[in-house]
Parts: structure tokens; sequence; C-alpha cells
């Protein structure tokens, strides 16, 4: 999987995300997402990938300022932002995000230890 692929954003965010709430990151979260390396995809494609993340559920405490329809006009992390319950189960049971893990061998070794 590319580095700019979908799941793979999705993965290296939750996975910031849980060890951020287990206490295992200190940095905070718009310092991660703001690093060009773990993260080379434009603002516009970041911020469809957060709005997804937050419309399935994955993750909370995230700012959106939304059209009369619902549509996002912004949207954007916050130092709240963090994984869901849910978030956590669609890190550790979607298949398309397993293999993201398995396809970024840093990110592999930092998730190893999800449970």
């Amino acid at each position: 999987m590319a580095k700019d692929d979908y799941y793979v954003i999705v993965a290296k965010l939750l996975t910031f995300l849980y060890r951020k709430l287990k206490g295992k990151e200190n940095r905070s979260v718009l310092e991660y997402i703001s690093n060009n390396r773990e993260f080379p995809i434009t603002p516009e494609y970041k911020e469809y990938v957060i709005w997804h993340m937050h419309k399935a559920g994955l993750i909370e405490r995230v700012y959106c300022l939304a059209d009369n329809d619902g549509e996002p006009l912004e949207v954007e992390l916050t130092e709240e932002t963090r994984i869901t319950p849910e978030g956590i189960a669609y890190l550790e049971e979607n298949s398309m995000v397993r293999k993201a893990i398995r396809s970024i061998p840093a990110l592999a070794s930092i998730a190893g230890g999800l449970g």
C-alpha cells in the first residue's frame, strides 16, 4: 500500500491516538498530523479522512463546521481529539487497516502491542 493510501492514513492516525490514550505517546495529535513525513497528503485529503473517521465514529472531539445539508465546510482535529471504542475495534478488526499496518514496517512494530 502507498503511504498516502486512505487505509494507511487511518491506520497511522488510529494507532497514534490509541497509543496516546494509553499514555505511550507524548506528542500532541496536532503535532503528529502536521508532520508531512507521517502524512504526505494535501490538506483537502487530510480533511476528507478526518471527516469520514469522525462520521464513522472512529474518533471524537473533532471540530466540524457543516453546511445546512450536513456536508463539511471545515474539519480539523483538536488537542482533545481521541480514539473511540469503535475506533479501537476498527483498528484491531478491519482487514484493510491490518493490511496497511503490515505494509509499513515502522507502523507494524508500533502497532504490534495494540492489545
